[in-house]
């Protein structure tokens, strides 16, 4: 199962991990693929690019 959401709210974390509970059960496993799209704002993207991104 994946699902969308703000991160930085903890609010809506909170809602989608209970909705996930709620449908699966209890998670084991958890892959956080969490982040921005550095190419997406053009150019090459450093390797220090991803640094700037607020998680």
């Amino acid at each position: 199962i994946g699902g969308h959401g703000d991160i930085a709210d903890e609010e809506a974390v909170r809602a989608l991990t209970e909705e996930v509970e709620a449908a699966l059960g209890p998670i084991s496993i958890l892959v956080n693929c969490a982040g921005g799209d550095i190419a997406a704002a053009g150019g090459k993207p450093k390797p220090n690019d991803a640094l700037g991104i607020p998680l």
